[in-house]
């Protein structure tokens, strides 16, 4: 892996690790005390809840207990109103806050009431005087505005039966919702818990504290979505409160339908202090992770980049040929000491190994040089003293054609053209043979980088008059092979005159020169559509003076292709082909790509 390439790379990924599993084992602990902190809430608003559904039930036992009172009173039936009046008024003083006691008839009349009022009234209307005048006992409480107090309350209607049984009329009490503040006076609240009680249509009848118009338009909004669903019991919930998550407890209350007791915690500041200690805890151990890592880090670079960089510096040198180099002393660390000493002796033996070659190199260097002074010497002897006996061979035969080649026979001038053409043969090939042997031992090949394009072009141009009916193909090429531009024209030139040469009888010879670079290597491929190659020939073509075809079928010296394959192997390349007979040759030529 890359990122793992250098020492400090390696060190901080050390550290990591070890800092990886306090920093999950402190993720699970703090995931764990979220889970208990929100299980510890839950209980506490699931307590509280019931705590306020208790009293909820109390106060409905009182308002039982206080219509009972009234119901069981003999006089209160014959009595006149101000009487029954008078009566729910000091009932609504010796107990709980009660906005209004009462009676009404049969058809809904007010006839009895602790809170005077100064018009009719009639409640026929009231879902609380209906229900009652179809129970036989006290009716859930109804949410609602009385129409007497004014206030919002919560009314509970209780029939008055005759002795047969049969509703005469209805008695009621109409009770605020100040017990739910009282709820709480013996059982305080944490901060930014809310508490209230709600109707089904998420409007708030009472709550605990108060909150502005906005949040209150919000409230409303969020109360009705989450009693969209609404619970039968006490039921915990995680929700949205006016765009804060909230934890919620919510009971519908049992003596009154309709209504539901509320009370929410904010999450957020539930799990504030929890945050807050995880938070300073990955600080601490981010903190002691990077103070691990800048210690490491000085120590590395102390102990070990000091000498690594000193060390890469004695390696430079050593690598540009200064065999000399050495490190010496440059560690205190015992195990890197060790290892410059053993460089140091290492270098010492390269030394003197190198001094041995580079003597055994003079000597070879020298012994080549001879080789190539005598190659020289013997390939002047070729082209001159093989020479002279060719030339009297040729001008001799010249003599004899002009002045007696008409006493000649036609077998006799026959015998003599083959004389002459022999001679000329063996002049070529004598040239060939030198050309071969001069081109291994030329101190002139250099490898540059080659641009193709306008070499190729060259060699095109060079065929062009010649062509007689056959048709070059080039592929524009861009590369840029590292080769002697000489010796690929040479090569080049090589196969395409024997594309040209060994075409198919009667057939168009058509050639396409095009250039394949791959990362490390230029490819250029010359293929025909000639005579082709069987394939037990295809390696004995770039053997010297092999030849697959008779002189008089397709004339040449055999050389050509082993001259070819020679030259290319001078630029550290190669050749190689491939052929089908009766269709055609490919022959391609490799060399390394020139580095820019």
């Amino acid at each position: 892996m890359k990122w793992l390439a250098t020492l400090k790379a390696r060190f901080v990924f050390i550290i990591g690790v070890a800092v990886l599993p306090l920093l999950l084992t402190t993720g699970l602990a703090y995931h764990y005390e979220r889970d208990i902190t929100r299980d510890t809430a839950e209980e506490g608003l699931r307590r509280r809840l019931q705590s306020i559904l208790i009293k909820e039930s109390d106060v409905a036992a009182t308002i039982r207990l206080i219509l009972g009172i009234m119901n069981r009173d003999n006089d209160l039936r014959t009595s006149s109103g101000e009487d029954c009046s008078l009566l729910a008024s000091r009932l609504m003083q010796s107990h709980l806050r009660i906005a209004n006691l009462g009676a009404v008839r049969l058809d809904g009349t007010l006839y009895c009431s602790g809170v005077p009022s100064e018009h009719s009234v009639n409640v026929a209307d009231r879902d609380w005087f209906q229900a009652a005048l179809r129970r036989p006992e006290m009716t859930p409480g109804f949410y609602g505005v009385g129409r007497v107090s004014g206030e919002r309350t919560v009314i509970y209607g209780f029939p008055e039966l005759d002795p047969l049984g049969i509703p005469v009329g209805a008695l009621f009490a109409s009770v605020p919702l100040d017990w739910f503040d009282q709820a709480f006076q013996g059982l305080p609240i944490p901060q930014n818990w809310q508490a209230a009680i709600v109707t089904a249509h998420g409007e708030e009848a009472i709550r605990l504290s108060e909150v502005d118009p906005d949040t209150a338009s919000r409230l409303r909004e969020d109360y009705r979505q989450l009693l969209a669903t609404p619970p039968r019991q006490t039921e915990v919930r995680q929700v949205n409160l006016a765009g804060r998550p909230s934890l919620v407890a919510l009971a519908p209350l049992p003596s009154a339908p309709g209504l539901y007791a509320l009370l929410s915690a904010d999450s957020a500041t539930l799990q504030a202090p929890i945050d807050e200690r995880f938070a300073a805890q990955v600080l601490m151990i981010l903190a002691v992770a990077i103070g691990s890592m800048l210690l490491a880090g000085s120590l590395i670079h102390h102990d070990f980049l000091d000498w690594a960089q000193r060390m890469a510096r004695t390696l430079d040198r050593f690598g540009s040929g200064r065999l000399d180099a050495r490190n010496g002393r440059i560690s205190t660390l015992r195990e890197l000491q060790a290892l410059t000493d053993h460089f140091d002796v290492m270098a010492a033996r390269i030394e003197h190994i190198n001094e041995e070659l580079e003597g055994r190199v003079a000597a070879r260097t020298a012994e080549l040089e001879l080789s190539n002074a005598e190659l020289e010497a013997f390939a002047y002897s070729i082209s001159h003293d093989l020479r002279a006996p060719l030339r009297a061979i040729t001008g001799f035969g010249t003599i004899l054609a002009a002045e007696h080649g008409a006493r000649l026979d036609a077998t006799a001038r026959h015998q003599l053209d083959n004389i002459r053409g022999a001679a000329a043969h063996m002049d070529r090939l004598i040239d060939d043979l030198i050309s071969y042997a001069r081109l291994g031992h030329r101190a002139a090949v250099s490898l540059q980088p080659v641009d193709l394009a306008p070499l190729l072009q060259e060699v095109v141009a060079f065929f062009e008059p010649h062509l007689d009916g056959a048709q070059i193909d080039l592929v524009p090429s861009r590369a840029r092979p590292l080769g002697d531009a000489g010796l690929i024209k040479q090569i080049l030139v090589n196969l395409v005159d024997n594309a040209l040469k060994y075409r198919a009888p009667g057939v168009p010879a058509r050639i396409r020169i095009d250039t394949d670079v791959l990362p490390d290597q230029v490819t250029i491929r010359v293929a025909d559509n000639g005579i082709g190659i069987a394939p037990e020939h295809l390696d004995k073509i770039f053997t010297l003076f092999q030849r697959l075809h008779a002189e008089t079928d397709y004339p040449g010296s055999g050389i050509g292709l082993a001259m070819a394959r020679k030259a290319a192997r001078l630029m550290h390349g190669e050749i190689e082909l491939t052929s089908t007979p009766g269709t055609g040759s490919i022959f391609s030529l490799s060399l390394p790509v020139a580095q820019e």
